[in-house]
């Protein structure tokens, strides 16, 4: 009996450690991209490997420079939408340049200032540091929770001091990283 128990759990890691394998093998992606269609106009859109440029492709329909904007011409000659050439994110303005084809069917987009969207805004940095409290916090939550349970086995008190030791030892190995 004894065996058996030992042959079913080494069957069953082994059956876990084959279905992690096959899981965890994944195809990398071409690029992010959107798909779709609209008012008569289909389109696909894709993000450029290097993330420096946006390309979107129209299979009926075309693009027109416009002022502020590119238009999106439909077949039948309707203007049906417009890409705004500045975006307002983070009390900062982006620019992009447009780049159409001969065609006027694909439109590549790229950043104006490349070195200017890399900049963090105080709002990301600030993000960032919110980030790290909530490490730390969470890492004296671990560290609580593991050490009230280890000091369980020493009666009541043993839990008490073993949550606020473990939830220091938390805090600081996650307020390191």
């Amino acid at each position: 009996m004894r065996i058996a128990k030992i042959a079913v759990t080494a069957l069953l890691s082994a059956a876990a450690l084959c279905v992690a394998t096959v899981t965890a093998h994944g195809e990398p992606l071409a690029g992010p991209g959107i798909v779709g269609a609209d008012s008569g106009v289909e389109y696909s859109t894709t993000l450029a490997a290097d993330r420096s440029s946006v390309t979107t492709t129209l299979t009926s329909g075309r693009f027109e420079l416009a002022n502020d904007a590119v238009a999106v011409i439909a077949p039948s000659g309707e203007t049906i939408g417009a890409i705004p050439l500045v975006y307002q994110a983070a009390d900062r303005a982006y620019s992009v340049i447009p780049m159409l084809d001969a065609t006027g069917t694909v439109l590549t987009v790229i950043p104006a200032n490349a070195a200017e969207v890399a900049v963090p805004t105080a709002e990301t940095v600030a993000l960032q540091h919110v980030a790290d409290a909530g490490s730390i916090v969470a890492g004296a939550l671990i560290g609580c929770v593991v050490g009230a349970v280890i000091g369980f086995f020493f009666f009541v008190v043993g839990a008490i001091i073993g949550c606020g030791v473990g939830g220091l030892l938390g805090a600081i190995i996650a307020g390191q990283r």
